[in-house]
């Protein structure tokens, strides 16, 4: 599975990423020799770290084909329990996309929020509940799991970022987990959805900048971070909201 701190790394070089994922080489069964995994052909391809959990997964030799598995085969709930639990989130992720549609996001950000309302964005607790990580906390010393509450509203450095736009005249709300987010930010539709648009810009460019801090072992300062904020909200928002028969002048 790749998610986006495995891109991030290949984007600069994404058409050797492309065509590496279409070459043979990179088959699934490629890494698999005699029923054990190719540790040699596994280095040609991912780290250390990443072969270590790779190698933890047992390989049934008999198998001839997959099959598909519930990731939350571990919550202690029947099949009927875990079908009406998805048709529910799912009813309700489609009245949150309804309005956060309005709120005019650039395209990254308002696809980082959806990931984030879907529990798909590979934060540390995302990777400890997947068993692909022993650490579940913010890397940033929060002492807290970095799941969508500590992401939308609960980490320090979002909320340092919120107090320097604050003092610069903004309003931004302060949350206290995903849920009390959402419902924060719906209110601000059509009433000051600028705010609700920097906001959800903010969180977006915290989090870019923890995924920084994990790679390159540095993280951008909080006076950028709310200078980019206010610049990347202001021209979405414009870009957005200008009418389409725009004349000469304008």
């Amino acid at each position: 599975m790749f998610d986006s701190w495995i891109l991030d790394k290949c984007i600069a070089k994404w058409p050797t990423f492309v065509n590496c994922l279409e070459s043979t080489e990179f088959k699934l069964n490629s890494f698999i020799s005699e029923g054990k995994w190719n540790n040699d052909h596994l280095q040609l391809f991912f780290g250390e770290q990443l072969i270590d959990h790779i190698t933890q997964i047992p390989i049934d030799a008999g198998r001839r084909y997959d099959l598909m598995e519930l990731k939350t085969k571990f919550s202690g709930k029947s099949i009927a329990a875990l079908d009406f639990q998805a048709l529910t989130d799912n009813n309700g992720r489609t009245a949150i996309w309804n309005w956060m549609k309005k709120l005019k996001l650039r395209p990254n950000v308002e696809l980082f929020w959806w990931r984030l309302c879907n529990v798909a964005i590979p934060s540390n607790d995302f990777l400890f509940r997947r068993r692909l990580s022993i650490f579940s906390g913010c890397p940033r010393g929060c002492e807290e799991d970095e799941n969508g509450c500590h992401i939308a509203g609960k980490c320090g450095k979002l909320r340092d970022v919120i107090s320097i736009l604050n003092s610069w005249g903004f309003k931004l709300p302060f949350f206290a987990n995903l849920h009390e987010c959402l419902e924060g930010l719906k209110k601000l539709v059509g009433k000051d959805s600028f705010i609700a648009n920097m906001y959800c810009t903010t969180t977006w460019l915290v989090w870019k900048s923890i995924c920084k801090l994990i790679h390159d072992g540095i993280e951008d300062s909080l006076n950028s971070l709310a200078a980019r904020a206010v610049s990347t909200a202001t021209v979405s928002n414009f870009i957005n909201s200008t009418p389409d028969n725009w004349d000469t002048n304008q």
